[in-house]
C-alpha cells in the first residue's frame, strides 16, 4: 500500500477560546501562539485531516490567530471548520450546550484526538457528554493550574455567583480528571492537579510555555520617536519606575506590593524607582488622582493605596499591547511580581528576557520558573523584603548579576520549542504509549 492509500488520521481542535472572554487572557495568548504553530506543524507533517470547532467562520478565526490575508487563503482549503454559530461567553449554559452542539460534531468527524487548551467549553472526557457519544475520541486538555479548587474561589462577584460557577467548574473540571492526556506548564502546577484535582500522576505532562521573542533585549530596535510616543501615551516618559502587569486578583499579593512600595517610596535614597507603574483593564489610566476604578478588584486597590498614602506615585497604564509593553519594560527600573500563587507567570520571564531586574515572591511556581534569573523575596515579613529590594535595587552589581543570569534562563521559553513538544505529546498518545490505566 502507498502512502497515499493511507487513511488520514483525524483531530478536532476547539477554537473556541478566540472569541469568548478568555480571548485576552492568559489561556487566549497561549491558545494563539500555540494553534497557530499546531496547525503548520501538522500540515508540514502530513498525515493528518485537521478539523477545527470554533463561532463565526474559519476566515475570522484565521485571523485571531494572526494569519494574513494571504496566509488565510492559502491554509483554508486543508483545514475543515464546524461552526457553532454566533460567538458567546462561556459560561454555566455551556453544560446545557454540548448536546445540540459538540456531540453532533464529534460523532459525524470521529476524529482519533481531540485537543482543546481549556476545558470550560466541556471535553469528550466528561462523564455526561461521554455516555451519548457514538465513538469518544483520546482528550488532550491544557490546565494551566486550579488555583479555584485550592482556594475554593471561582468568582469575585459574591456568594450566589461563587457557588454557581464552583458547580460548573467541578462539573467540566470532571472532563480534565478523565483525560487522556493533562498538559500544564510547570511541575508545580502539576503538583496541584494531582492533589487538588485528583487527577492521575501518570496522565500529566509539564511543558513549559514559550515567550514572544519581540521582549528579547537585543532584538528591540525602536526608533527614538516612536519610544517618546509611547512612553508619552503611558504616563512615562521622564519617570523612574517599577513596573507591574499582572492583574489585581486575590491571588496576586496586591496589598503586600502596596506595601512594599510604600516603604519603598518613604526610603531617603534618591536611585531608587519614583513610580509604581500598573496595566490592565481594572483601572482608568492616569495618574495618582486621576486615577478609577473600574470594577471592585480596582476600586479596592485604589482604596488601599490612598490608605498608605501612595496613590500619587501610582501610574495605571490601562490596557497596553505586547509591542508597547517592550517599550515600558526597557525603559522600567525594574519588574515586581509579589503573587501568593501562580501556575506560570509570563511577566517575569518576559522582563528577564528584556535585561530588566525582576523581583518576584519566593512562592508556588516562580522559583521554579525564574531558575535563579530573579531577585527572589518573602512577601509575608514586609518589612524585612522592603529592606532586601531597597538593597538590591541600589546594588548595580547584584542587579547585573540578576539581569545575566535571567537572560540566559529565559531562552528556554521558547513558543517553538513548547509546540514541538505537545505535538510530540499527542502523537505518543495516539501510538499507545502513554500508560492510561
Amino acid at each position: 500500500m502507498s502512502d497515499s492509500d493511507v487513511p488520514l488520521r483525524k483531530i478536532l481542535i476547539d477554537l473556541t477560546f478566540l472569541l469568548d472572554q478568555y480571548s485576552g487572557r492568559g489561556i487566549g495568548r497561549y491558545g494563539k501562539e500555540i494553534i497557530r504553530r499546531l496547525l503548520r506543524m501538522i500540515l508540514n507533517e502530513g498525515g493528518w485531516e485537521i478539523h477545527l470547532i470554533g463561532f463565526d467562520d474559519l476566515e475570522k478565526n484565521l485571523y485571531e490567530l494572526k494569519y494574513s490575508k494571504l496566509s488565510i487563503n492559502e491554509i483554508s482549503e486543508k483545514l475543515i471548520f464546524h461552526s457553532l454559530g454566533k460567538a458567546y461567553p462561556s459560561n454555566i449554559k455551556n453544560i446545557f450546550r454540548w448536546d445540540k452542539t459538540y456531540d453532533k460534531i464529534i460523532d459525524a468527524i470521529s476524529p482519533e484526538i481531540y485537543y482543546a487548551v481549556h476545558f470550560e467549553r466541556g471535553l469528550p472526557s466528561v462523564p455526561r457528554f461521554r455516555k451519548n457519544l457514538v465513538t469518544v475520541p483520546k482528550t488532550v486538555v491544557v490546565a494551566h493550574d486550579v488555583i479555584p479548587l485550592v482556594f475554593d474561589k471561582y468568582s469575585e462577584k459574591g456568594f450566589i455567583q461563587n457557588y454557581i460557577k464552583k458547580k460548573f467548574y467541578n462539573f467540566m473540571f470532571e472532563g480534565v480528571q478523565k483525560a487522556d492526556l493533562v498538559l500544564t506548564a510547570s511541575n508545580f502546577s502539576k503538583n496541584d492537579l494531582i492533589t487538588y484535582g485528583k487527577v492521575p500522576n501518570n496522565r500529566i505532562r509539564t511543558i513549559y510555555l514559550g515567550v514572544d521573542e519581540i521582549f528579547e533585549k537585543d532584538k528591540y530596535d525602536e526608533e527614538l520617536s516612536m519610544i517618546n510616543a509611547t512612553l508619552e501615551r503611558y504616563n512615562l516618559r521622564h519617570r523612574t519606575y517599577l513596573l507591574y502587569d499582572s492583574g489585581l486578583e486575590v491571588n496576586k499579593g496586591i496589598d503586600g506590593l502596596l506595601s512594599i512600595f510604600k516603604n519603598i517610596s518613604d526610603s531617603s535614597k534618591k536611585e531608587l524607582p519614583e513610580f509604581l507603574v500598573v496595566t490592565g483593564s481594572s483601572l482608568t489610566p492616569g495618574v495618582g488622582k486621576e486615577i478609577t476604578g473600574r470594577n471592585n478588584l480596582g476600586k479596592s486597590f485604589i482604596r488601599k493605596a490612598k490608605k498608605l498614602g501612595v496613590l500619587d506615585n501610582i501610574v495605571a497604564a490601562g490596557f497596553i499591547s505586547d509591542e508597547e509593553l517592550v517599550t515600558a519594560l526597557m525603559k522600567a527600573d525594574g519588574y515586581i511580581y509579589l503573587s501568593d500563587y501562580e501556575g506560570f507567570g509570563f511577566g517575569p520571564i518576559q522582563a528577564m528576557k528584556a535585561g530588566i531586574p525582576s523581583i518576584v515572591a519566593n512562592r508556588s511556581c516562580l522559583p521554579e520558573i525564574t531558575d535563579g534569573g530573579a531577585f527572589l523575596v518573602d512577601t509575608t515579613k514586609i518589612e524585612k523584603t522592603s529592606k532586601a529590594i531597597i538593597k538590591f535595587l541600589t546594588d548595580e552589581d547584584a542587579k547585573n548579576e540578576v539581569i545575566k543570569k535571567g537572560e540566559i534562563v529565559s531562552k528556554k521559553y521558547d513558543w517553538d520549542i513548547t509546540t514541538k513538544k505537545t505535538w510530540n505529546e499527542i502523537k505518543e498518545l495516539c501510538n499507545d504509549n502513554l500508560d492510561n490505566e
